[in-house]
């Protein structure tokens, strides 16, 4: 039996859906428990913090791939979210216990944040290349429901018999998966650094030092950015905190580029961890393509989904968007990411991602065409008939299809360029880099569309991830083994 539970279809699906959970619970069920208490919308407003985690995990992933092993990572992380819920539950009695359990969120997403790191290292350092491509659409999979579970599961909880019992269930299912690790999946061979070192490490003069020169920038940019004034200037107002934190990493990077000459002599003094893992991720052959491919992939796509909400709304079909977005385009972008996950294993990733991403990409036209000739409902009050309906139904689940198929594309090829000695680093930069189109797709989108108009929005939206499909041709391949199809 213990062998059984040991297959990857198991751990991976038991890992990503304990990924998915916690993030659900942090970032997005937290906000209606802070509504139904009576907290204000400017209170609520603060937990945008919870997801700068996510956006700055690369800065602490060298200490992932340094000390102890991935199982014990998550494993331990699990353990301590299970007790974060716990003591939410019993908050959640007390007026005053409100801002507490804000407080305990807020640490539990960087608990949350430094689990992903560690599962995503064990998914590394398990599977090889080949496996690890047969499973993207299934960890994607596993991922989401454990996302439907939250949402779904202890939102109705928490609403129908009290936050107390939503907290408690999240709690009971996380040490749950802890128990389950624990005892199940393998370890990796041990690091020669223990786990307890990291706190001797940080204590250290010149990382106490390291850490504060970097919190003050970032401490001075959250106040910034909620200053009145700042709220005050047309375009930048829309560019949040979280999104200058995804900017600056990429300027960072295309900086050491430019520099890696006088890096490499810094880094030859110095010899951390740290250094090296930043490092060795950008000084290779032609990471420039690397880079602008990461960015550049999803542009389109991010562009067509920042504005297709108000275009259903503008249309007149507001009361379907939650069978359209639920019941349709989520199954629809599943069943994509597990299609396009056992195309790019079966075939390779250079004989398939061309025409994955076209067909992605493909579905901005398909909504330029019915943007064109749903018009006149934008223009009167007319009611949306039965057929068009049904079309935009059609349209907007194959939309949702062809992203699965584009996010399989870009996790097999962000695995890719992880290097062994820092995987967990790497991918950490990795995802933090494909959401920055995001921000200026959000930002652009809504100028944009009142300028030109849906129809001409979406075509443009197309023509926008055109360098995406040609960077393909010039991208390098840099993890290669002889059981990889690369």
């Amino acid at each position: 039996m213990k062998n059984f539970l040991k297959k990857p279809f198991i751990w991976v699906a038991t890992t990503y859906f304990a990924e998915g959970f916690p993030y659900t619970i942090i970032r997005s069920i937290s906000s209606v428990f802070f509504r139904d208490k009576g907290a204000s919308l400017e209170s609520i407003g603060f937990t945008s913090l919870y997801g700068l985690p996510w956006v700055l995990k690369f800065l602490w992933g060298p200490q992932v791939d340094f000390y102890s092993t991935k199982k014990r990572w998550f494993c331990y992380l699990e353990i301590i979210l299970a007790i974060l819920f716990v003591a939410s539950a019993f908050f959640s009695f007390i007026p005053i216990g409100v801002p507490i359990i804000g407080g305990l969120l807020f640490l539990g997403a960087f608990f949350a944040a430094t689990h992903d790191i560690a599962i995503d290292g064990y998914y590394m350092d398990a599977l090889d290349s080949k496996t690890q491509e047969q499973f993207v659409g299934f960890r994607i999979l596993a991922y989401r429901i454990g996302m439907i579970a939250g949402t779904g599961g202890i939102i109705t909880i928490g609403a129908l018999w009290g936050w107390f019992w939503g907290f408690l269930s999240a709690s009971l299912i996380m040490a749950i998966l802890a128990i389950f690790h624990f005892t199940v999946l393998d370890d990796e061979k041990t690091n020669s650094n223990s786990l307890k070192n990291i706190f001797k490490s940080i204590l250290k003069k010149e990382s106490f030092l390291g850490i504060t020169i970097l919190s003050i920038p970032i401490i001075s940019l959250y106040f910034l950015v909620k200053a009145d004034f700042y709220k005050n200037i047309p375009i930048l107002n829309k560019i949040g905190f979280s999104h200058w934190i995804a900017i600056l990493l990429l300027l960072t990077l295309v900086l050491m580029i430019f520099y890696r000459k006088y890096i490499t002599k810094y880094i030859e003094k110095k010899d951390t961890p740290y250094s090296k893992a930043f490092f060795e991720y950008i000084n290779r052959d032609k990471f420039a393509f690397a880079l602008s491919f990461i960015i550049f992939m999803r542009a389109g796509e991010f562009l067509l989904h920042a504005m297709v909400p108000t275009f259903i709304v503008d249309i007149g079909a507001k009361t379907h968007y939650g069978w359209l977005s639920g019941g349709v385009g989520l199954p629809a972008s599943i069943i994509g990411a597990l299609i396009g996950g056992a195309i790019i294993s079966k075939w390779g990733f250079k004989k398939t991602a061309f025409p994955l991403l076209l067909i992605q990409n493909g579905t901005n036209l398909l909504y330029m065409i019915i943007a064109f000739k749903f018009q006149h409902y934008i223009d009167s009050p007319e009611s949306l008939n039965l057929i068009d309906l049904v079309i935009l139904a059609i349209v907007n689940g194959f939309e949702q299809f062809s992203a699965g198929l584009g996010t399989a594309v870009l996790t097999v090829y962000l695995l890719q360029t992880c290097m062994d000695s820092y995987k967990t680093t790497h991918f950490a930069i990795g995802t933090a880099l494909m959401n920055i189109t995001g921000v200026i797709a959000g930002i652009s989108g809504g100028f944009l569309t009142a300028f030109f108009g849906y129809g001409i929005f979406f075509g443009a939206s197309f023509m926008l991830s055109l360098p995406g499909l040609f960077l393909l041709f010039f991208i390098p391949y840099y993890k290669q083994d002889k059981n990889s199809k690369i």
